[in-house]
């Protein structure tokens, strides 16, 4: 709940503070993705809610992921772009097995986690060591 609430908070920064700048417009814009759905799982977690309804959220973020992967094909001129393009495919389909699992009951539960376990690392962590030690330029 916590990273959700910290990420919702500099969404809504990135998107109010200047609303000449559409780069940052749209990061707190994407950013909104994650954070919303952080906050919807701590959500359920605390009504002890079932899930579909965040499920059919994740379908809609998935299509929206999917989207935004297709249009930053074009633009990658940079080993970072490109692992960023990457990135919104697997997110995307991430978010489509989170939709399988919670919306329609699939009983996809090992495969989910697995997946994600794998996005968290490839995505995330691996990508954030190398940037923190100066190894991608962003």
């Amino acid at each position: 709940m916590t990273s959700g609430l910290l990420s919702f908070i500099i969404a809504m920064h990135l998107i109010f503070k200047d609303p000449n700048n559409t780069v940052e417009i749209s990061t707190g814009a994407f950013t909104l993705l994650f954070s919303i759905t952080y906050l919807w799982v701590g959500a359920n977690q605390w009504l002890k809610s079932d899930g579909k309804g965040l499920g059919w959220f994740c379908l809609f973020v998935s299509i929206t992921a999917a989207v935004i992967g297709v249009h930053s094909i074009a633009g990658y001129t940079t080993s970072f772009k490109l692992w960023n393009t990457v990135n919104w495919f697997a997110w995307s389909l991430l978010w489509l097995s989170f939709f399988y699992l919670l919306a329609l009951a699939k009983p996809i539960q090992r495969y989910v986690a697995t997946y994600t376990i794998f996005c968290a690392i490839f995505t995330g962590w691996i990508p954030g060591v190398i940037i923190l030690l100066g190894g991608i330029s962003t």
